[in-house]
């Protein structure tokens, strides 16, 4: 128990480091979900830190997801890395703040089992279907900052 105390204190003691260093971004994210026909539409309104504008940043998505409007605007600028596709914000942008909007299907299957396991899984990057819907992380469902 004291050991979990210690731990939390510290993370409070270093949370106003975090804070003055400008690294928190506040998101507003609607998303909306079609099982039947596996896409989604999620609406991103994204308030940056103060000091960092927008201009030149580059985000990344998912492949199969195409963006409907951004505001400041977008440019597509290369292939990702992980079935990602590379964005800039226009360069000459000086908002403090992101409006984008995108859609598109999300089905990518559940892997092939390999061998049999008695309690073997199988795995998927996401998948949005009458079964359910499952949105890993890691399938850029979300705008990721791009670290080229």
């Amino acid at each position: 128990m004291r050991r979990h105390f210690t731990s939390l204190a510290g993370l409070l003691l270093l949370a106003p480091l975090a804070l003055s260093q400008g690294t928190l971004q506040h998101h507003d994210l609607k998303v909306t979900l079609e099982p039947e026909a596996h896409t989604l539409v999620v609406h991103d309104s994204i308030q940056l830190p103060a000091g960092w504008n927008t201009g030149g940043t580059t985000f990344s998505l998912d492949k199969n997801l195409e963006i409907l409007t951004c505001t400041p605007k977008v440019t597509k600028s290369e292939p990702g890395e992980d079935g990602t596709m590379i964005y800039t914000l226009d360069p000459d942008s000086a908002a403090d703040w992101i409006e984008l909007a995108y859609s598109g299907t999300f089905d990518f299957g559940l892997s092939s089992q390999k061998e049999e396991y008695s309690r073997g899984m199988r795995d998927t990057r996401g998948t949005i279907g009458p079964e359910g819907v499952y949105l890993a992380g890691e399938s850029h469902w979300v705008r990721a900052w791009a670290t080229t």
